[in-house]
């Protein structure tokens, strides 16, 4: 993960994807290893659910204890080879300044983020694979202990998401991937993020 000062990161998802016959590696520390992967493995990705989230905890160098900072931005790239594709997806970025503190101050899922601060939310549509996107904290975080990026989009959203069994990204085999189903589930997918 490139970031302006030293730590190190912990990262852990909502879930992890494990569906054969598909495996490859998915957890949530590829996320904040610094590389960008360029294929279908080697990036986070969560199973499907209700309100995926990333958490990406701020450590010092000996990761014995939190190292607090200030955070102005969260980038987030997204996976190289296919992800929401042409659809409206809204993510939230919480923050904890102490995650010791009492319910209501440090962010905890249940499935959907509640308690600590916000950093922002922001609504995205992505045209292609690996495509990166720059959420500003406005104002900038107080010295954070751990950051959040939650999915809040369903493919439920309205009467399900359009071009279900018919969209154009999917001409090709005639599949409509689980991403354009009327579930009330999303996945996650985060290749790497970079926080300032």
């Amino acid at each position: 993960m490139h970031i302006y000062f030293m730590s190190i990161f912990s990262a852990q998802g909502s879930s992890v994807y494990t569906n054969p016959p598909f495996f490859g590696d998915y957890g949530a520390y590829l996320a904040v290893d610094g590389y960008l992967s360029p294929g279908n493995s080697g990036f986070y990705h969560s199973n499907l659910q209700s309100y995926p989230w990333l958490k990406i905890q701020l450590r010092n160098g000996d990761n014995s204890d939190f190292e607090p900072k200030e955070i102005v931005r969260v980038e987030i790239f997204q996976r190289c080879d296919a992800n929401e594709l042409y659809h409206s997806t809204n993510f939230e970025i919480k923050y904890s300044e102490d995650v010791t503190d009492p319910p209501g101050k440090a962010v905890i899922p249940t499935p959907r983020l509640v308690g600590g601060k916000y950093c922002a939310t922001t609504r995205q549509v992505f045209f292609t694979g690996g495509t990166k996107f720059v959420v500003v904290c406005r104002p900038k975080t107080a010295p954070a202990q751990e950051i959040f990026i939650g999915k809040t989009t369903m493919h439920s959203h309205g009467n399900g998401w359009s071009g279900f069994n018919g969209n154009q990204w999917n001409s090709y085999t005639g599949n409509a991937p689980a991403q354009n189903s009327a579930w009330p589930v999303a996945f996650l997918m985060i290749n790497e993020v970079t926080l300032y």
